[in-house]
Order: C-alpha cells, then structure tokens, then sequence
C-alpha cells in the first residue's frame, strides 16, 4: 500500500527556472486533491485478481497536516494564517496591506 501511495501520489522535481538572482524550482503533480480521489487510488490486486482501493482498506479524510497544534485567542479557538510575501514583494507594502485587511475584517 505504501509502494502504491508512493508512486500515485509524487511531486518529483521536473527542473528548475535560473537567472542571475533567483532558481525556482519546478515540480510535478498527480492531481489527487479529495479525499474521495485518493480513496478511489489502486493499491493492489487481492487474491482473486481483483483490484483493490485505497478506500477499501483504509479510512480516508481530509486532516490538518499536524493535529497536535490548536490556534486560540483568548481562549476561543481560531486560525491561524502565515503571509510570505512573494520574492519581488515590498515587505512594509504586504505588511501594512495585511495589517489594513485585519482591521477591515474586525
């Protein structure tokens, strides 16, 4: 099963971008974005010959990558929401713009 979630679901590097001042790098992907579509993922064949899902042998659903984490303010459970401004962005721009829009949404 693990082979199986190993090559259906890669994002393998497919190249990179360079110039004088950046390298991006660039990836490929499988598309699998549900957790219907991953449950609907072949792993195997069973015994018989039958094709064998994901789905069939496990439980699939859509988690945080970390559960062990909680955001709280005050006490009252909330989100949490990490900006990185892009590579060619004014940090003081992006800051007092996202400063603005905390404000707006309060």
């Amino acid at each position: 099963m693990e082979d199986a979630l190993r090559s259906e679901n890669v994002e393998l590097p497919a190249g990179r971008i360079e110039s004088l001042e950046r390298e991006f790098s660039l990836r490929t992907d499988t598309g699998l974005r549900t957790a219907a579509e991953f449950a609907s993922l072949v792993i195997g064949r069973g015994a018989d010959n039958r094709i064998v899902r994901l789905g069939e042998v496990a439980e699939v659903r859509v988690d945080p990558e970390d559960d062990r984490f909680a955001s709280r303010s005050d006490g009252v459970p909330g989100i949490s929401l990490g900006i990185v401004p892009q590579s060619k962005a004014n940090v003081l721009a992006v800051n007092q713009a996202v400063t603005a829009e905390v404000e707006r949404l309060r």
